[in-house]
């Protein structure tokens, strides 16, 4: 009688989770557009300020639950933190459905650092990720780099038309 009873259970257990497994597949699906990143390129061994913006038009999404993740070479996430759309933190205008991050990267070795954003959604129980986008850490004559930035900072957010490589 004991025996019955316990594969009951277990037939009962094995119907509710395969019941909340056809559920959780069911979930509507949200999508994240990868990140933009600027500057194009992070020189090595120079601080820099870094803003990671990612437009989501799905109004579903929670604005306090966006947030981005610097990826590692084994594919394993850090939390960098929140986004904002709130006009601070990099954002350039609030409730735009832009969100922004500004931060300050300081790497020591030429390579590439991986980012991407993770949003929450209401009415979906697992958190949307974008897909990984890549700014390369390129090493630099400081002297070039500083006239770079300087050219950079006069001409503001129009495309100035060249590369840091020109000014090799």
């Amino acid at each position: 009688m004991k025996r019955v009873l316990i594969y009951v259970a277990i037939g009962i257990l094995a119907l509710a989770s395969g019941a909340l497994v056809a559920r959780l597949r069911a979930q509507p699906v949200a999508t994240v557009p990868a990140p933009i990143i600027t500057p194009e390129v992070i020189p090595v061994d120079t601080p820099t300020e870094v803003t990671v913006t990612v437009s989501i038009s799905d109004a579903r999404v929670i604005p306090t639950g966006v947030n981005l993740l610097r990826v590692n070479g084994i594919g394993s996430p850090t939390n960098l933190g929140r986004m904002y759309d709130d006009g601070t933190n990099g954002d350039g205008s609030p409730g735009d459905g832009v969100f922004s991050r500004s931060l300050t990267l300081h790497e020591h070795q030429p390579g590439a650092v991986q980012l991407q954003v993770s949003a929450a959604f209401r009415g979906i129980l697992r958190r949307s990720l974008s897909g990984v986008r890549n700014r390369d850490l390129e090493q630099f004559d400081s002297r070039l780099w500083q006239r770079y930035l300087t050219i950079s900072t006069i001409v503001g957010t129009r495309k100035i038309g060249f590369h840091v490589s020109h000014l090799l």
